[in-house]
This record gives structure tokens, sequence and C-alpha cells, in this order.
């Protein structure tokens, strides 16, 4: 497999960004102004289908509330979600379930099916991501005889909510980061990472410095919360 694409100056104009054309598939619910949706909600979070999609949001805790959220409204619209755990302890896991998923038991029966959550270690997620792989797809013989594989794959949606508390060695979260890559160009799959690192300079397609530089160039969509002010003025300066 090729891993670059080639181009003529006239081609290079005529090709199609992949990030300027990625659909939204989901979106939190804008704050509302004097009864009015607002559409430039500073907190508004949007996730491209088939990408890589960065949360950025200093709260760690909240962070956990927010992706929960997420990998339960994508499993309700018919997914099959991964969801990785790198932060929430037990209690803040559960509670943070009980406050997103439906209390039908009915309603949520769907829900609970097409999640599965991997819990790891603090920092310790690069030592067992094959595990995490395999959850998501494999490649298996096509008969004992057969050198040919077949693909299947197992979830469309991974959720990973602390990149920080995954790996904390710089070497462990180029791999972290290299095997999220590799995923995105294996399969069709959407990926959502939530970080603490809330950087100026961090946009979509855009590399920013470290690891999380290498997913940020990738991503299709960046989604900041909690500027402050003068954060939210240089983020202007910068587009």
């Amino acid at each position: 497999m090729e891993n670059y694409e080639k181009y003529t100056i006239d081609s290079l104009f005529e090709a199609v960004d992949p990030i300027e054309t990625a659909k939204i598939i989901w979106r939190s619910r804008p704050a509302v102004r004097e009864g009015i949706a607002d559409p430039e909600d500073e907190n508004l979070i949007q996730i491209a289908g088939g990408t890589i999609n960065i949360v950025a949001a200093r709260n760690v805790r909240a962070n956990v509330h927010r992706s929960i959220r997420i990998a339960l409204d994508l499993a309700a619209s018919g997914s099959f979600v991964l969801y990785l755990n790198s932060y929430a302890g037990m209690e803040l896991l559960r509670e943070a379930i009980y406050s997103n998923l439906p209390k039908d038991p009915e309603e949520s029966k769907g829900i609970r099916e097409r999640v599965t959550i991997l819990s790891f270690p603090i920092g310790m997620m690069s030592q067992s991501i094959e595990d995490a792989e395999e959850e998501i797809y494999e490649d298996k013989h096509l008969n004992y005889s057969s050198e040919e594989f077949e693909r299947h794959q197992y979830a469309e949606v991974v959720v990973l909510n602390s990149y920080e508390f995954a790996s904390f060695s710089y070497r462990d979260k180029l791999e972290l980061t290299s095997t999220l890559l590799k995923w995105a160009a294996e399969v069709p799959i959407t990926i959502v990472v939530f970080t603490q690192e809330v950087s100026t300079y961090m946009s979509a397609g855009v590399p920013v410095r470290g690891p999380l530089g290498l997913l940020t160039a990738s991503a299709a969509t960046v989604s900041k919360l909690g500027r402050t002010v003068r954060e939210r003025k240089l983020d202007a300066l910068q587009s």
C-alpha cells in the first residue's frame, strides 16, 4: 500500500481535500440565548464520520461525560462503538453512563449491545494497544489451507476519553498516535480523541508540536472548549 499521493500541478488543484468533504455525523447542542440557539457557541463539538476528530478541553472529568455522551449517541444511531477509558475510575464511568443512558431498558438495549468498553491502567494503554485493535478489526484466513485473508470489522467508532492519561512517555505517546493513524488508514472508522491540550495553533489539518500534532494534521475537526477570551482572540488571528 502506498503511503503517499502523487500529483501534477494541475491535478493538485483538482484534487478533493477529504477534510473539506467530511460529513458531520454528530454535534452537541448549542447554547440557547434569549430563546435562540447560538450558532457560534464556543463550546460546540462537531464529529465527522470516517475520520479523526479532536475534542480539546481542560476539564478531564467533564471530558469523561462528554465522551460517554458521544459514544452512547452514536451507538443509538446504529454504530458499534469501542470506548477506550484511560482515566475514569469505575464510579465516574458508571456515573457518566447513568447520566446519559436512556432509563427505559427497552430503549437502551440496543445501545448497551453496541458499546464495548476497554479500561486501561493510567499511562499503560500503549502496552496493550494490540488488544484494542482486535476489538476493531482482524484479518482471518479464508480457510485453513489458504494464504488469503478476509478482513472482519467489529467497531465503526472509537472514542478515547483522555489522550494525556493514555500514555506518559514521548515514546509511548508516539506509539499510541501511530496506532490511531493506522486504524484510520486501515478501515473506515470514526475516531474521537479527547485531549486537555487547548493550543492556539491547533486546528483541523494543521500539525502542532509533539505526537498530538500528528493527529491534528489528519483530523477533520478540532473542537476547542472553555477557551479564555485571550485564547479566542489569538485563534481568530490565526484563522
